[in-house]
Parts: structure tokens; C-alpha cells; sequence
């Protein structure tokens, strides 16, 4: 009796006798297990229903591990499965959870369960995204400067630009822009020095010099006003923050007494110092606060 190249059925042939007990009733268990083979290896349907976030799956073929079914909701991260009742973790070919929209309602949707159904691998998109994949030149986007960025970029150069005007400064300082602004600040310090004269409490001074209080710090904005006379004969000299501001020499013998008159604005912080013998019998230099 011949038998079949790849199941070997029996194939009884000429005078064989013919017992279905021996010859063909092995014919149909052999090949009952190999269509079983050929189910376990195709997908078997299977039917969901959503309920509280949770996807559960129902087999036709309670021995099934690879499945299709027809999603009947939208997949949002977090959400479980069970299969036939029965918890199930379920993660993508490359081991991450499911994201949301991994898959929509009205997909097809295949997955297979492992051997003892306690993992099941769904086949969606949402695998694993290189490190680098979202760099430019090494950096991530948020080190690029967006349009929102450029735009409040350029507005801030237009209105510097509208700010500065179009007037020279080379004749200014240096003629550069540090040096421009130290001469302007220069000028009105000056300015302050010599002609602008604010309101100040004359009537209650802060401070008075004379040959024994020869040194004020500023605690706070305020006035160096009133008059040195030079009756030696020594350099007058009068130091804001050890800087000399007045420096006058004078001949007590010819009649060469000079005096100066004196206004300086001083800020908090400054230290005023000024020499013995710069310092007149009528103590008229003072510290005034504004009135």
C-alpha cells in the first residue's frame, strides 16, 4: 500500500484489501490535526466592545492566539483588553504601550497572544522613535528660534533703531556708543555742578564742615553747597570718593586768597573729604538734602 509524499495518507492501490480501521480512518485524524495546524496559524475573528476603558475581546475560536477584529472605538493611551473575560497586557512589536490613536474605530485591528494568554502583541503603529530623530544639527527644535521669536526680534531692532535716530555721535566722546553716553553723563554732571540748582532745605543742613568734621559719607541723593577760602599757602583741595574736584593754590603774602564756590550734587555712597586748611572762619560749606 503506497502512502501520500508529504501526510502520508494511505493510498490503498490494486489488490490491496481495504479496512477502514486501518487504512483510512488514519487517513482523517492525520489530516484533522493538520487543518488544525493550518487554523492555529491563521487569524481568527473576534468581536470588541468598550466599556469604562477597557477593550474586551470575544473569541469564536476560544483556543485562538492570532486575532482580527473590527475596532468599535477609537484607542486611547492607558486603556486595557481582556480576552474571553480575562485581564490582558497588551504592548506593540517593540515592547511600548499603545499610544492614542494607535488604532480608530472601524479598523481592522490583528494581534497575537502568547502561549499561556497572559501578553497579547497588537500590531499598530507606535514603535520605538530614535533618540536623535527630532534633532537638527544636534539640537532639539526648542533651541531654534521660532517666526513669533523673529518677528518680536526685528520689531525689537525697528524700535531701537527709531529710538536712536539717524544723528551722528562721532563727535561725541569717542564716537562710539559707550563713548557717547559716558560723555553725555559727563556733561550733566557738570551741568548739575554748575548751573542747575534744585530746591534744598538750606534751613536744616545735613551736615556742616569745619576744621574738625572734615569728612561726610552720603547715605543718601544730596547737595555739597557753599564757599572754601584758601588762606595758605597750600593747594586747596577738596576729594569726592578720593577723586580731587577742587584743587586751588593761593599766596597769603601777596593777598592771593582764592575762594571757591562750590556745588556738587552727591549720591549715596559718595564720601566727601576736604583739607584742613581749606576751611574759612564762616564754615559756609554744607550738605543739604532736597526740600
Amino acid at each position: 500500500m503506497q502512502q501520500s509524499t508529504n501526510y502520508n495518507f494511505n493510498l490503498p492501490e490494486g489488490t490491496d484489501l481495504v479496512n477502514l480501521l486501518t487504512q483510512l480512518i488514519p487517513n482523517w485524524a492525520r489530516l484533522d490535526s493538520i487543518l488544525r495546524g493550518i487554523q492555529n496559524d491563521t487569524f481568527e475573528t473576534a468581536t470588541e466592545t468598550v466599556a469604562l476603558g477597557v477593550h474586551a475581546l470575544t473569541r469564536l475560536d476560544p483556543d485562538a492566539k492570532l486575532l482580527k477584529w473590527v475596532a468599535t472605538a477609537n484607542y486611547t493611551a492607558g486603556e486595557t483588553f481582556t480576552v474571553d473575560g480575562t485581564p490582558i497586557a497588551a504592548s506593540t512589536p517593540s515592547g511600548n504601550t499603545l499610544a492614542t490613536g494607535a488604532y480608530v474605530s472601524g479598523a481592522i485591528v490583528i494581534a497575537a497572544i502568547n502561549s499561556d494568554e497572559t501578553a497579547m502583541t497588537v500590531f499598530v503603529t507606535g514603535t520605538n522613535v530614535a533618540s536623535d530623530s527630532e534633532r537638527l544639527g544636534g539640537e532639539l527644535p526648542s533651541y531654534y528660534a521660532t517666526d513669533q521669536d523673529m518677528d518680536t526680534a526685528n520689531q525689537n531692532i525697528e524700535d531701537l533703531d527709531n529710538l536712536m535716530g539717524n544723528t551722528s555721535i562721532s563727535a561725541i566722546g569717542d564716537g562710539t556708543v559707550t563713548g557717547a553716553i559716558s560723555s553725555i553723563e559727563s556733561d550733566l554732571t557738570e551741568l548739575e555742578r554748575s548751573g542747575f540748582m534744585p530746591s534744598l532745605d538750606y534751613a536744616n543742613p545735613l551736615y556742616t564742615f569745619d576744621s574738625t568734621h572734615l569728612t561726610f559719607a552720603a547715605t543718601e541723593d544730596c547737595y555739597l553747597v557753599g564757599n572754601i577760602t584758601n588762606y595758605t599757602g597750600a593747594n586747596l583741595i577738596l576729594n569726592i570718593d578720593n577723586t580731587p574736584v577742587y584743587k586751588v593754590g593761593g599766596n597769603p603774602a601777596t593777598g592771593d586768597t582764592p575762594c571757591v564756590t562750590i556745588f556738587n550734587k552727591l549720591k549715596a555712597g559718595n564720601t566727601v573729604t576736604l583739607s584742613t586748611f581749606a576751611i574759612n572762619a564762616s564754615n559756609s560749606l554744607h550738605i543739604f538734602a532736597k526740600d
